[in-house]
């Protein structure tokens, strides 16, 4: 009798910036496109400080320890996946 272990299929783990919120991925992608923090705030209709208080959050969920790793992770899994967000 031949002995058949079953086994799982590989998970699959998101992608860190799979994790983000939508209001994240706003931030992010205008990190990427090398924006202050104001102007990331004038854009979104936020306070400068609001965007400032949430990037360690969203280094935090990316795995990330600073803005160039943000955009870094970003920049490599947008292209990739030809993300487009659209910012008012």
């Amino acid at each position: 009798m031949s002995k058949h272990a079953k086994t799982a299929a590989p998970s699959q783990k998101p992608h860190p910036c799979q994790k983000l919120a939508p209001r994240e991925v706003e931030i992010v992608a205008l990190l990427h496109a090398q924006l202050p923090d104001k102007l990331i705030a004038d854009k979104l209709g936020l306070k400068p400080h609001s965007v400032s208080a949430r990037l360690p959050m969203i280094y935090k969920k990316l795995g990330v320890v600073g803005r160039m790793g943000a955009v870094l992770l970003w920049h490599d899994w947008a292209v990739k996946r030809t993300v487009v967000v659209s910012i008012p």
